[in-house]
């Protein structure tokens, strides 16, 4: 069994015909056990994972990269997988380099395209680095090369009779038209999904390492779990110091003058935060808040049934004072219905730098 390792979908901008479906059900036509998409973005993988979950295909996931060559990256396991996460969040802010890549090639699988055959000796040999070919005289050529040779081709659409509308495709990305007369000029090889002609393509054994290779890929997502960040307090109690700043702020806004109907309802929110365990969800969301303010960023005064929160108004989290305009903090948070706070701050990317890996 063939196992097609370069099908690229339309998540590839204007460089493939496929939809994430195309590629599934052909997997599922040829009867496939494990389907591949090595697409030059990310964005298609979670839909690509959970539609080959349904099928109980094993979903591999690759990415295309430039890194002074163009080189294609498979995720061995789920380390693998944060890896190409990692690279393509990079290549979208830098261009990459190899020593970029040999940081995680540990946890991936190589594969050099024919035209990157020259680049071979630039990896250590501690790794198996594979190089690709998609007819018999590229793998004529590799096989003088190196013993990790392995069938390539790039697949771009279904059938044959779709390679004329890949080239308009391509014109579109190019910025060209039909009256340039470059039509047939993109397409050299059949870039067809269909596998039913690749043994002519290739001897058994290239095709065979495609599937050594689909065995050598298993990429376990752990267990979801809530992670939060963790309020730094140096060994202080951190429902002591939310009760104190939260006193101090509600002292603050109203200028020294607590009236005891603020007093009562500050110690029973502050209870129930305490109890359902979100003191620190508090003092983080008060942390970035802060950090915003100081540095201009714009935040907003709060909506939804945060503003029901007096503890969240002490705070300065929100703008609105829920007593004033006789707003339940029930509906925000009660110890009948365990979830998490929600607290729409409108937080923007650099404030949630602060706390978060984007």
């Amino acid at each position: 069994m063939y196992i097609p390792f370069y099908t690229k979908s339309n998540y590839s901008l204007l460089s493939s015909l496929l939809t994430i479906d195309d590629i599934i059900s052909c997997a599922v036509k040829n009867h496939q056990t494990s389907c591949v998409l090595c697409d030059t973005t990310m964005y298609g993988v979670m839909e690509f994972i959970t539609k080959c979950e349904k099928q109980n295909l094993k979903p591999i996931i690759g990415l295309e990269m430039d890194v002074g060559f163009k080189v294609l990256c498979y995720a061995k396991n789920y380390q693998g997988y944060q890896s190409l996460m990692h690279l393509f969040t990079s290549c979208c802010d830098r261009t990459l380099s190899i020593d970029d890549l040999k940081q995680h090639i540990s946890n991936l699988i190589i594969i050099l395209p024919y035209a990157s055959k020259d680049y071979l000796s630039s990896f250590d040999e501690t790794f198996p680095i594979y190089v690709g070919y998609q007819n018999l005289v590229e793998e004529e050529t590799v096989q003088k090369l190196t013993k990790n040779f392995i069938f390539l081709r790039e697949n771009l659409y279904q059938t044959p009779q779709e390679s004329e509308d890949l080239s308009y495709l391509y014109m579109i990305r190019d910025g060209k038209t039909i009256y340039d007369k470059e039509v047939s000029s993109y397409d050299i090889y059949n870039h067809s999904l269909e596998i039913k002609d690749v043994l002519s393509l290739s001897h058994q054994e290239g095709l065979l390492k495609t599937n050594l290779l689909a065995d050598s890929c298993q990429i376990v997502f752990p267990k979801k779990e809530l992670e939060l960040a963790i309020y730094p307090l140096n060994g202080e109690d951190e429902k002591q110091y939310l009760e104190n700043l939260s006193k101090k702020g509600l002292f603050k806004r109203l200028n020294g003058k607590v009236p005891k109907i603020y007093e009562t309802r500050l110690l029973y929110e502050l209870s129930v935060i305490k109890d359902m365990g979100f003191a620190n969800y508090f003092l983080v969301v008060y942390d970035f808040i802060c950090y915003a303010k100081k540095k201009g960023i714009l935040v907003g005064p709060g909506r939804g049934s945060a503003a029901g929160s007096l503890v969240a108004y002490a705070l300065g989290i929100t703008e609105i004072d829920p007593i004033h305009y006789d707003l339940l903090f029930e509906r925000f948070l009660n110890p009948e219905r365990i979830t998490m706070p929600d607290i729409d701050t409108g937080a923007t990317r650099s404030i949630l730098k602060r706390y978060c890996t984007i």
